[in-house]
């Protein structure tokens, strides 16, 4: 009889652990929903939700918000990530520097610097155009950038893209992201018609 009640015990524990973290997830859903809705709304674009999508044109170029996940053995990953096409055929890469990162500074892997001290120090800047890039990361991009460090930048093959780890559900933060992914376009836009 024993048995039998902490069997039932240990079912009902589970029960209600499940039940929590279904409870969980619906709520973190519903609050991406909303902020979504309402970036979309500041933005004047659209929000999918079914394919839980942004869809915004912000001074002419057309950004799109969408989530990925990616699962390496035990560790799953997921990455808000803004996209837009370019005019350039270039290539850049510029990503948050960190202890690795500065392990490889100091043997001299970073591929350029641009003259800011402060930008320098936070990003890891690669590019197969150092004059193009330098040109591209005008006092202004740098400076929106350094607000938000885990945002990850690329453009290749005529695409931008932004990415930053996890769901986001702050408003603010989505629409300066968007729109930071837009002036950096322009930017590149602009330089590769130089």
């Amino acid at each position: 009889m024993e048995e039998i009640l902490l069997l039932i015990g240990l079912f009902a524990t589970f029960a209600f652990f499940a039940w929590f973290l279904i409870k969980k997830a619906r709520e973190a859903n519903e609050r991406i929903r909303k902020a979504w809705t309402q970036v979309a709304e500041v933005l004047g674009g659209d929000y999918d939700p079914a394919k839980r999508t942004i869809d915004a044109v912000i001074g002419g170029i057309e950004v799109r918000l969408d989530t990925y996940t990616v699962t390496t053995g035990q560790v799953t990953i997921s990455y808000a990530r803004t996209t837009t096409k370019t005019t350039s055929s270039n290539k850049l890469a510029i990503s948050r520097s960190g202890k690795l990162s500065e392990f490889a500074k100091k043997l001299g892997l970073q591929d350029l610097t641009i003259g800011d001290a402060a930008y320098d120090e936070a990003f890891i800047i690669k590019s197969d155009d150092a004059q193009w890039a330098t040109q591209v990361l005008v006092d202004q991009i740098r400076q929106e950038h350094l607000k938000m460090p885990s945002v990850t930048i690329r453009v290749q093959d005529g695409k931008l893209t932004t990415l930053e780890a996890g769901y986001a559900a702050d408003v603010d933060r989505l629409v300066a992201r968007i729109r930071f992914t837009a002036a950096v376009a322009v930017s590149v836009n602009n330089q590769s018609r130089a």
